[in-house]
């Protein structure tokens, strides 16, 4: 058996696992996953959480190597690091509309990144910093019947919670 610390999936059809290996991906069909994996992807170090873009286009993971590595999915070549954490990544969410990513790491930091800047290349992105006690997992939340394009990052575990507009 193989150690798995993070998993993620895009519309049922692809699969991505971080393993001691690297990351795995798969195709899956009819619910069922391809016996070897399509790609295995290089990583810095041990992967604790992953996620797709809601559009399929990225993958994007973090972990101890205190980076998060953003790749594209149809070529499956490595497109962004990003170092900006001083601890590993326990986890990261995206936007439902895509254009927000948000990490948190061990030393309690959550960084919110603009998504959009990010992926067209620029080094100058938008990112706001905030310092949190004890943030083990997030995630993005959109409010049902906003009026205003207001996304919230809500933790799962602990109080609190992050509002961006």
């Amino acid at each position: 058996t193989t150690e798995i610390q993070g998993v993620a999936t895009f519309n049922g059809k692809l699969l991505a696992l971080s393993t001691p290996n690297g990351i795995e991906i798969y195709r899956c069909e009819h619910g069922e996953r391809s016996s070897q994996p399509t790609n295995t992807l290089p990583t810095g170090g041990n992967i604790r959480t992953l996620a797709f873009s809601p559009d399929g286009e990225h993958l994007i993971a973090g972990g101890d190597d205190k980076q998060i590595r953003i790749w594209d999915t149809h070529q499956w070549h490595e497109k962004i690091v990003l170092s900006e954490h001083d601890s590993h990544v326990n986890a990261l969410s995206v936007s439902g509309d895509g254009k927000r990513i948000v990490s948190c790491a061990g030393d309690g930091t959550v960084h919110v990144w603009d998504a959009e800047v990010l992926l067209k290349g620029s080094h100058l992105h938008r990112k706001l910093k905030i310092v949190v006690n004890r943030l083990f997992s997030i995630s993005l939340v959109e409010p049902k019947g906003a009026v205003s394009k207001e996304t919230e990052a809500a933790p799962v575990r602990g109080t609190g919670r992050i509002s961006l507009r």
